[in-house]
């Protein structure tokens, strides 16, 4: 089992099964269209039978009035009708019609049940690929959350030295404009800054872009490397 891409397969087990469901979805993908096409053909089918069937019943009324007419003309001029197989040819086609149709519409529900099939089979692949990226995706919680704590307690010595400074350093009355500032920052230390509320944002987008496209990537390449520690 390879890859996407004829790459080497991971040695992670979440990678593996990922590379085996985007294999399986490779497959199952060309076998749905093998089936999708199979349906088109199958409803062109039907819809010629359909055709041919309101051409039989067609003529068959027109074999109707053909009969009827030279009934008509045969007791109006005392001539035999004689013997015609124009209405035995019509119900005949028309019997041919309806059998060829309902034969044309059974073939159909199978073609159909056999595109259901696969297309639940996708389903379950893809759920499987999407649940092993977000395995992939998960393993990194811990050293993300970790980095975050870490520049958490790094951000609030900094801001005690920083109190400290200005303590000493920016202590006069009036307040100057930058204590006011100062004071703002110390009160809410991470209400400015453009991540406040950890919220999509246009500040977000680029600290967010990378990951993004890790996650697309991964739904195509079982291989495909998570973003590095910033």
């Amino acid at each position: 089992m390879l890859a996407i891409g004829g790459k080497k397969p991971p040695h992670d087990p979440d990678r593996v099964e990922l590379a085996q469901a985007l294999d399986e979805i490779a497959r199952l993908q060309r076998s749905t269209a093998e089936k999708q096409a199979a349906v088109t053909r199958a409803q062109n089918i039907v819809t010629n039978a359909i055709d041919e069937q309101d051409a039989a019943e067609q003529a068959v009324e027109s074999a109707r009035n053909t009969l009827r007419s030279r009934m008509v003309e045969a007791a109006l001029t005392g001539t035999n009708a004689g013997p015609d197989n124009i209405m035995a040819s019509a119900h005949a086609r028309l019997v041919t019609a309806n059998e060829n149709l309902a034969a044309a519409q059974a073939a159909l529900q199978v073609v159909r049940g056999a595109d259901d099939d696969t297309a639940r089979e996708l389903d379950s692949a893809e759920r499987r690929r999407d649940s092993a990226i977000a395995r992939i995706v998960g393993g990194e919680i811990d050293r993300l959350h970790a980095e975050a704590i870490d520049l958490r307690d790094r951000y609030m010595k900094k801001l005690l030295e920083l109190k400290f400074a200005a303590g000493i350093g920016d202590d006069q009355w009036p307040m100057t404009e930058r204590r006011k500032k100062l004071n703002y920052l110390f009160q809410w230390p991470v209400l400015e800054s453009p991540y406040a509320g950890i919220t999509a944002s246009p500040a977000a987008e680029p600290v967010l872009a990378g990951w993004r496209q890790a996650v697309e990537k991964l739904r195509h390449d079982a291989n495909a490397p998570l973003p590095e520690a910033n």
